[in-house]
């Protein structure tokens, strides 16, 4: 994803993505959000994708909020053209298109496949 032609704050993105995405889509499922604090599909979504992230996250599942207006590079690299955009992504790759999911049983329904094909395992708690 990164070459020598990217500029600091592309650099930035990439850097936070890797450390906020990738790393952790290596063990388990990473739900990518992208929004925009002015979009009403988003903030209607956001609250969805929180709770039922929540509900899965001792079987291995993550949700991580990109705003695509700080975030411009990381979103064209995902090609995105509308928001809300949710994909989900395991061992550093988009394996789901999420956004056609909009409920609370969809959202979960798609998780409980992905875990499954995935074999994620549930992460220890403490």
């Amino acid at each position: 994803m990164a070459s020598p032609a990217l500029n600091d704050q592309q650099k930035h993105e990439v850097m936070t993505f890797r450390e906020q995405v990738v790393a952790p889509s290596m063990d388990k499922i990473v739900i990518l959000d992208f929004f925009a604090e002015w979009c009403g599909p988003c903030k209607q979504l956001m609250p969805v994708l929180e709770k039922t992230s929540r509900a899965y996250a001792a079987k291995g599942v993550e949700l991580v909020k990109i705003d695509v207006d700080k975030n411009e590079f990381i979103a064209s690299q995902f090609q995105v053209r509308s928001i809300p955009t949710v994909y989900a992504v395991h061992k550093g790759k988009p394996v789901a298109d999420m956004t056609g999911a909009r409920t609370e049983s969809q959202i979960a329904e798609l998780i409980e496949k992905l875990i499954a094909q995935y074999q994620v395992n549930p992460v220890a708690t403490s």
